[in-house]
C-alpha cells in the first residue's frame, strides 16, 4: 500500500522522475502490484461474469514477451501471509469489506468503470509466469522488504507502484511508466526512474534519513493516528498549521519533509528521539519500520539460481596468485538445470509447535506452488477469502468448500503442541526490541455452536468471542490461540461474505476416525504418489471411480471437482452446469492445447479445408474404432476437429451486445463462483499433498463470459445432445470422449432435468447472425454433402448406433449411443 499521497507529490510537486530506458538488465517486480496492474490494462475482460482468465493469461504472456525482446530478465516476488504482528489486519478487513461491495454491485453496464480483481486471477498470474519460465518466488510474509534487500544485494532495478520504494536505497521505476507498447527499434522500453539524489538535493533531506522519513509520513507499519501529534508539531514549525482547517495530506507531506531537512546534519537516533519523544510504543513501531526499509539478508536469495566460476587473482607484483570463487545469480529459469540453488532454504514460517516446516513444504511455498493462505492458517489462525461476484440472496460461494477448509486447518495443525509457551515461540523475535535498538546505526462457524461473528466495525479486531482492543499485544494473543480462549477449543477464523458484510466464521477441528489417519507435513514428503492419492480421496470424501491406473489424471481431477461441487453445493445445480463446465474444460484444456488460444476469426481461415480432412478421417476404421478408451481417444484427437470445434465455440467468448441489467443472471454467475472456489481449494489441497494430481490452473478450466454463454445455450435447448454434436462434430474423438465422461458423471450424480426456460431459449439464439449457419453445422459439422451422400451417412449412423447399443447394453442411458467405452461397471 505504501505512503499515501507521496506518488502525486513526487510527480507533481517535485521534478525527481526522469526519463530512462530499460534494456539488457535484471529487474524485480512487485508481483501482486503487477498482477493487478496487468488485469486493469487488459481490455475485453468481463468481470461481471466472474473473469475471463484466458484473456488475462494471454495478456501476461505478451507483456513478458515484450520484456524478453529487450533483454530484460525479470524476477517476480509475491506477498506471502499476513504479518505476524497483526499490523495490517485492520487494512485487510477494510479491503475485504470494500471488495464485497464492489463485487455485489458489478454489472455488465458498469464493469469497466471500476474494475474488480477476481481473486483467482492471482493463481492465473503465477501459473502463466511459471509456464513461461519466469522466476517467480513467494515471500514468507510481505514482499516489500525482501524485494528491496534482493535489489540492494544484486544491484537490480525495482519496478512497482508502491511508494515505500522511494525511501529505500535501490533503483526504482514506477510500474505505470513502463511503456511496454512502445518498444523502440533499438530494443529498449521507455520508463520513468526515480532520481534519489535529485530528491535529496531539492528537499535538503539527508539520504541516510530516508527510511525514517518514510515512516514519519505514515506507512503500513505506523499509521497516521499514531503520528498525529508529530504531524501537528511539524506543521506548526513550518508555520502552516490552521486549527480550523486541520492538516491535509499534501500539507503533512510537505511539513514533514521540511522538518526532516532542518535536521539533516543530526544523527538518525537523535532525529528519531526528537520525533517520537518518550512514546515507547511509537518508538518501537518506528524502529521496526526502519529495519524493514534496510533489511540486509533476504531469505529469497536461497532460491535464485546461480552459477559459480573461479577467477585468478593477481598479486601486488602482477603475477598470478590465489584463486577466488565468484557467484553470479541469474533470473532466467530456462537453463535452470545447469544452475545451482542453495541446499538450505531459510524461512521465517513457524509451525504452531515452534518448529520450522519441512524442506519440501518450504520449497513448494517459495515456488508459489502452495498458496499464501496456508501461511496464514499455519501461523495466524485466521485467513481471508476475497469476495467473488455473488448474489446477496445466496450464502457465500466459499461455503461449498467449508469441509475442505476445516480439514486443511486440522491437517496443518496436527501433531503441534498447544501449550502457551510453545505457541509464543514464533513471536519471540517480536519482543527483542532492545536488541533492535542496539543495531540501529546512523549510516546505514462452526455451525454447531452458531459462532459466526459479524465485523460490525473494522476498527475492532474480532477473532475471539469477546471484542479485542486494536493493540499489538491482544492481536498476538488472539492469533496465536487461533481465535479461541483455550488450547482444547481452538478455532480458525475465516473471513468471508455474509449478506452484504464481512463476517468472521469460526471453524473448529474436524472430528472422527479421519483425524487419526491424517499424516503430518513431514510424513507427506515420505509417502508414495499412490498413497497420497488415496489420502486425497479420503480427505474430500469421494469414492475413487477410476480402476485403470493409466486413466488420464486430468480427467480424473476435473470429474472429482464436479462431483464434489454437486455433493456440497448450497445452490440448486442442474445438468446444464456440469455440461457447461465440461465444455469449458474441453475448450481451454484440450482444444487450446492443440491449436493454441485462437480468439480471432482470422485464426479459423482454414476451417473449410479442415472439414474435408476430418470427413476423410471419419471414414478411417482405426479412427472410428468403437472400443477406444479415454486415453486412446485423447491420443487420436486431431488438429482438424479441434479447429472446427474452436470455430463453433468462438462466438461464446463474447458478451451478447444486447446484454443489460434485466437479462443479466447474477444467480448463474454465483453458481459458477462456487465452482471456482472448488477448483481453487482442490488445488490447495493437491499442493499440500505433494500433487497426487497434476496442477490445473483455472485458465485451463474456465472462462466467465464463455461459460455464461454456453450455459444459456444449453438451458435454451430441448435436446442438449444436439448442442454437443453442434460443438464437437458427430463421431469425432472429441465428441465421443465428452459423452463418455458425461455419461459416467450422469450415472453418479443423477442430474435434475428442469423444463426449458423459454427466455433462455430466446437468449441462446442472440449470439449474432451466425445462428442460422450454426443450425446447418449442427446437422452436418464436417462439411457440405449432396443429398445422396447425406442418406448414406444417415444409414451408417443408424447402423453404428444400433451396434453400439447392442455391444454395451447400457439400458436407458440417453448417452448410450455415443459411449464407446467397454467399461460397464455398475455403481456399488
Amino acid at each position: 500500500m505504501g505512503i499515501r499521497g507521496l506518488m502525486y507529490y513526487m510527480n507533481e510537486q517535485l521534478d525527481v522522475m526522469e526519463n530512462s530506458k530499460l534494456s539488457n538488465c535484471n529487474v524485480i517486480f512487485d508481483g501482486k502490484n503487477l498482477a493487478h496492474f496487468l488485469h486493469n490494462e487488459c481490455t475485453g475482460i468481463n468481470v461481471s461474469f466472474g473473469g475471463d482468465f484466458d484473456k488475462y493469461s494471454s495478456f501476461i504472456q505478451k507483456y513478458f514477451e515484450a520484456l524478453k525482446s529487450c533483454g530484460i530478465k525479470p524476477l517476480v516476488v509475491m506477498d506471502g501471509g499476513q504479518p505476524l504482528d497483526g499490523k495490517k489486519l485492520k487494512t485487510a478487513q477494510e479491503r475485504a469489506e470494500f471488495q464485497i461491495k464492489k463485487c455485489l454491485s458489478v454489472e455488465p453496464e458498469n464493469q469497466f468503470i471500476d474494475k474488480i480483481f477476481p481473486p483467482i486471477c492471482l493463481q492465473v498470474f503465477i501459473t502463466t509466469l511459471r509456464n513461461m519460465g519466469v522466476l517467480i518466488l513467494q515471500a514468507d510474509y510481505e514482499a516489500d522488504d525482501e524485494i528491496a534487500a534482493i535489489a540492494r544485494e544484486l544491484g537490480c532495478i525495482v519496478i512497482s507502484e508502491d511508494t515505500d520504494f522511494f525511501m529505500t536505497d535501490v533503483e526504482f521505476v514506477r510500474l505505470s511508466s513502463v511503456s511496454y507498447k512502445s518498444i523502440s527499434k533499438k530494443k529498449y522500453i521507455p520508463c520513468r526512474r526515480f532520481n534519489r539524489d535529485a530528491f535529496c538535493d531539492s528537499t535538503g533531506v539527508n539520504k541516510a534519513h530516508l527510511p525514517l522519513l518514510g515512516t514519519l509520513l505514515a506507512n503500513d507499519y505506523v499509521d497516521r493516528e499514531a503520528l498525529a501529534k508529530f504531524h501537528k508539531r511539524a506543521a506548526i514549525e513550518m508555520s502552516c498549521y490552521k486549527p480550523k482547517c486541520g492538516i491535509s495530506r499534501a500539507l503533512t507531506i510537505k511539513s514533514v519533509i521540511h522538518w526532516m531537512a532542518k535536521r539533516k546534519n543530526k544523527a538518525l537516533n537523535q532525529v528519531l528521539e526528537e520525533a517520537v519523544g518518550k512514546d515507547w510504543n511509537l518508538k518501537k513501531k518506528v524502529v521496526r519500520s526502519i529495519k524493514g526499509y534496510t533489511l540486509q539478508k533476504p531469505f529469497l536469495l536461497d532460491c535464485i539460481p546461480f552459477s559459480t566460476c573461479t577467477k585468478d587473482v593477481k598479486n601486488e607484483v602482477g603475477q598470478q596468485g590465489s584463486q577466488c570463487r565468484s557467484i553470479e545469480y541469474t533470473f532466467g529459469t530456462e537453463k535452470q538445470r545447469s544452475l545451482e540453488t542453495s541446499s538450505q532454504i531459510r524461512t521465517a514460517l513457524v509451525l504452531k509447535n515452534g518448529e520450522a516446516p519441512p524442506h519440501w513444504f518450504v520449497k513448494a511455498y517459495r515456488e508459489n506452488r502452495i498458496p499464501h493462505e496456508v501461511a496464514d492458517i499455519l501461523t495466524q489462525g485466521y485467513f481471508f477469502s476475497p469476495a467473488q461476484v455473488e448474489c446477496t440472496s445466496s450464502v457465500s460461494s466459499y461455503l461449498v468448500v467449508e469441509p475442505i477448509v476445516r480439514l486443511v486447518y486440522t491437517f496443518l495443525w496436527k501433531g503441534c503442541q498447544t501449550e502457551e509457551k510453545q505457541v509464543h515461540k514464533k513471536f519471540a523475535k517480536m519482543e527483542s526490541f532492545s536488541n533492535e535498538m542496539e543495531h540501529l546505526s546512523v549510516g546505514s462457524d462452526d455451525s454447531e455452536d452458531g459462532s459466526d461473528k459479524k465485523l460490525e466495525s473494522t476498527s475492532n479486531f474480532n477473532v475471539n468471542e469477546s471484542k479485542c482492543e486494536n493493540s499489538s499485544t491482544n492481536i498476538l494473543d488472539s492469533c496465536s490461540k487461533g481465535g479461541s480462549n483455550s488450547g482444547k477449543d481452538e478455532r480458525l477464523c475465516w473471513y468471508i461474505r455474509k449478506k452484504k458484510s464481512l463476517w468472521s466464521k469460526h471453524l473448529s477441528f474436524i472430528k472422527g476416525d479421519l483425524v487419526n489417519q491424517l499424516p503430518t507435513l513431514k510424513d507427506v514428503g515420505l509417502m508414495t504418489s499412490k498413497e497420497r492419492k488415496v489420502l486425497f480421496y479420503k480427505m474430500v470424501q469421494l469414492r475413487c471411480e477410476v480402476k485403470d491406473e493409466d486413466y488420464p489424471a486430468d480427467l480424473e481431477l476435473i470429474s472429482n471437482i464436479i462431483k464434489y461441487w454437486y455433493k456440497n453445493t448450497k445452490e440448486s445445480l442442474q445438468e446444464c452446469h456440469a455440461l457447461t463446465v465440461l465444455v469449458s474444460f474441453f475448450l481451454f484444456h484440450k482444444i487450446d492445447s492443440k491449436i493454441g488460444r485462437v480468439r480471432t476469426w482470422k485464426g479459423f481461415e482454414n476451417v473449410e479445408s479442415c472439414k474435408e480432412k476430418l470427413s476423410q478421417r471419419l471414414q478411417d476404421p482405426a479412427y472410428c474404432k468403437s472400443d477406444l478408451n479415454e486415453k486412446d481417444l485423447i491420443a487420436n484427437i486431431s488438429y482438424e476437429e479441434c479447429l472446427i470445434a474452436g470455430s463453433t465455440l468462438f462466438r461464446y467468448h463474447h458478451i451478447d451486445k444486447t446484454m443489460n441489467r434485466k437479462k443479466y443472471k447474477r444467480k448463474l454467475v454465483h453458481d459458477f463462483s462456487e465452482y471456482q472456489s472448488c477448483v481453487y481449494f482442490f488445488q490447495l489441497l493437491n499442493s499440500l499433498l505433494c500433487f497426487p494430481f497434476p496442477f490445473l490452473s483455472v485458465e485451463y478450466l474456465w472462462g466467465g463470459t464463455f461459460g455464461y454463454n454456453v450455459f444459456i445455450k444449453f438451458s435454451g435447448s430441448q435436446d442438449r445432445l444436439l448442442v454437443v454434436r453442434e460443438i464437437f462434430g458427430q463421431g469425432t474423438c472429441l465428441e465421443r470422449l465428452f459423452c463418455m465422461i458425461f455419461s459416467k458423471l450422469e450415472k453418479i450424480l443423477k442430474f435434475s432435468k428442469p423444463p426449458v426456460d423459454k427466455r433462455d431459449k430466446i437468449n441462446s439464439s442472440n449470439f449474432g447472425r451466425e445462428s442460422e449457419r450454426t443450425e446447418n453445422q449442427m446437422k452436418n459439422p464436417v462439411g457440405e454433402k449432396s443429398s445422396e451422400e447425406m442418406k448414406e451417412v444417415r444409414v451408417e449412423e443408424v447402423k453404428v448406433k444400433v451396434k453400439t447399443i447392442k455391444n454395451h447394453n447400457l439400458g436407458n442411458n440417453r448417452f448410450s449411443a455415443f459411449v464407446d467405452d467397454s467399461d460397464t461397471d455398475e455403481d456399488s
